[in-house]
């Protein structure tokens, strides 16, 4: 950690337990208490983080997000949309980390400097990860009918690609 970074920390804690102690609250037994409830819902959100996990990782291996890419890549010429910095837009909802490795490998080809790498770099701040949240927090929490949470969460997405194509 930066020196930054764990002062921030330090900080945290310390104002934690101050206002425990100002609210006089029991910090260490209030801890005690929610360690397991903490360590139950890590049990209980661990088989849908993996089934992500692994689904990102076939369909990186299996060749379907480049076959989608070049789907798209049509349509974001149409749009103006530099078709080099898809595969972000495509990765993006499945997987974060995986977005931020291709918008790396991105830069790293394209230059930090160019319309490609802003395009990816809009997408990147302009999308989520709406697979993995939504599988995430609505299988933390047992909800069964997510109705409109996918589409309209793709919706904002594409308005992202959109704004991207224009703002790049």
């Amino acid at each position: 950690m930066s020196g930054l970074s764990s002062a921030a920390v330090a900080i945290l804690i310390g104002g934690t337990l101050f206002y425990a102690s100002v609210k006089r609250v029991d910090s260490f037994a209030a801890f005690s208490q929610g360690a397991p409830k903490g360590l139950q819902t890590c049990l209980h959100v661990l088989p849908t983080l993996v089934a992500m996990l692994v689904a990102v990782s076939v369909l990186r291996a299996s060749g379907v997000l480049d076959w989608l890419v070049r789907l798209c890549t049509p349509l974001a010429k149409f749009i103006g949309l530099p078709p080099e910095a898809l595969p972000v837009a495509v990765v993006r909802p499945f997987s974060g980390s995986a977005a931020l490795a291709v918008l790396a490998e991105t830069l790293s080809t394209y230059g930090a400097d160019t319309r490609i790498a802003r395009a990816a770099c809009i997408l990147m701040g302009a999308s989520d990860t709406l697979f993995y949240t939504a599988g995430l927090y609505f299988g933390s929490v047992g909800v069964q009918k997510w109705r409109y949470t996918i589409p309209v969460a793709l919706g904002s997405s594409l308005v992202g690609i959109w704004m991207a194509a224009i703002l790049a």
